[in-house]
């Protein structure tokens, strides 16, 4: 993100300063964000996700808290286990049933009445493997 805003605003300091800046308040805000119970390194990436582009980062009800807090944890472990195959970032097939196994879960009984999941499911998906991917030795770590 960093290294974004450096070649976005190449040059213009007072653009980088602001940008910086934005950015250093995003991460201090995160540090006093709600995390439900949920690990705030490992699960809240994913809850974002979820948040975003199921309810359009909306305030959430009590409820629709609930139900993203499930869709996280069953996610997040689906994740975890796969994640700990060696070689799982070498592997297209392991990646590929991965992929299968969350868009399954979007369209199951449990989640698929949660508003935009079967619209935005393969989005959904790119994005939970994007986390997965950079947040791989966070998410295995024992």
């Amino acid at each position: 993100m960093m290294e974004q805003i450096l070649i976005e605003f190449k040059g213009n300091w007072k653009a980088i300063y602001e940008e910086l800046e934005k950015l250093r308040d995003k991460i201090k805000n995160r540090e006093k964000e709600e995390t439900f119970g949920l690990d705030r390194k490992k699960q809240m990436p994913f809850f974002r996700i979820f948040k975003k582009e199921i309810y359009d980062n909306r305030e959430l009800n009590e409820d629709e808290i609930a139900q993203n807090v499930n869709l996280t944890q069953h996610v997040y472990n689906l994740v975890a286990t796969e994640l700990k195959m060696t070689g799982f970032w070498d592997s297209i097939p392991a990646q590929n049933r991965l992929k299968a196994e969350l868009q399954k879960l979007f369209i199951s009984p449990d989640f698929s009445n949660l508003p935009n999941i079967i619209k935005n499911r393969k989005a959904i998906t790119s994005r939970v493997m994007e986390v997965a991917k950079s947040n791989h030795y966070r998410i295995t770590e024992i």
